[in-house]
């Protein structure tokens, strides 16, 4: 615990530090994110309302998007403040001219490709245009693993990147989840939970995003004029989020009960999850 309090007091000197009133000033903060456990600190931070311990006169949001790309319109359309996502929505965003500078790494949390026993499939190669594979949006991470697995072993594979694109659809996780299950798609990129849930199925995993990338962060990034504009609500969320880290590295039953909420998952079923080997806070 001791990381939190030196955090807090920071946070507090900053808040403090900050034009008189700022404190006192009534503030709205919007958090986009996408689904899956690695994002689970922004559930405990909303849950805990730990951003109301740090700037008690804060009003925050906090939505789920399905996709990498419904993310991005979401900060490109200036309806989000701070973004959850993997590292690669910031360099993107960049990009597009829009600035959302990194504000802390959260953790890793791997992306693999999920199919049947019986789908006759090993590797990218045995795909053809009858199949789909869904993923949660072009330009995301299990989209970038795909690439760089076909770039990078593209004399061992057949099939090319154009091939393989247009047999990707984009859903949210959940739908593509059970999209997996009743057969309506191939295969599903995605993350834990879903993995586990699909290996529970009886699926298997053919391609790893760690395989290829190794553990490519998940991050928090604050947009530019946020961060100008309202430095001590900066301060006060930078403060939440290592706290609903250090919370949830430490099994804290309050945390549990947040993600559990929001991931309807039972908390036996949570402690198993949240040891998988690549997930990491």
């Amino acid at each position: 615990m001791k990381k939190i309090f030196i955090l807090a007091a920071l946070a507090l000197t900053l808040l403090g530090g900050c034009n008189g009133r700022s404190n006192n000033k009534a503030v709205e903060l919007r958090i986009a994110t996408p689904y899956g456990l690695g994002y689970s600190p922004v559930y405990v931070i909303s849950e805990l309302k730990l951003m109301e311990k740090y700037y008690p006169n804060v009003t925050l949001s906090v939505k789920r998007y399905g996709s990498s790309i419904s993310l991005r319109n979401a900060a490109l359309e200036a309806n989000a403040d701070i973004l959850f996502s993997s590292v690669i929505t910031p360099i993107t965003l960049k990009d597009t001219g829009l600035n959302f500078k990194i504000a802390a790494g959260i953790g890793t949390a791997p992306y693999e490709l999920m199919v049947g026993e019986n789908s006759g499939i090993q590797s990218l190669d045995n795909f053809t245009s009858q199949n789909r594979i869904v993923l949660h949006g072009f330009a995301s991470l299990p989209h970038l693993s795909i690439y760089v697995a076909l770039n990078n072993y593209f004399d061992n594979y057949s099939i090319d990147m154009d091939n393989i694109s247009s047999i990707i659809q984009t859903m949210a996780d959940p739908v593509g989840y059970n999209s997996l299950l009743t057969g309506d798609v191939t295969a599903l990129f995605t993350t834990i939970p879903y993995t586990e849930y699909a290996r529970e199925k009886g699926f298997r995993s053919i391609l790893s995003s760690r395989d290829v990338l190794g553990d490519i962060s998940l991050v928090a990034s604050v947009s530019e004029e946020y961060y100008s504009k309202y430095p001590a609500v900066y301060a006060a969320f930078y403060a939440a989020l290592a706290e609903a880290v250090e919370l949830i590295n430490t099994r804290d039953a309050g945390a549990l009960k947040a993600i559990s909420n929001t991931e309807n998952i039972p908390i036996g079923e949570l402690l198993v999850l949240l040891e998988h080997e690549g997930l990491i806070f």
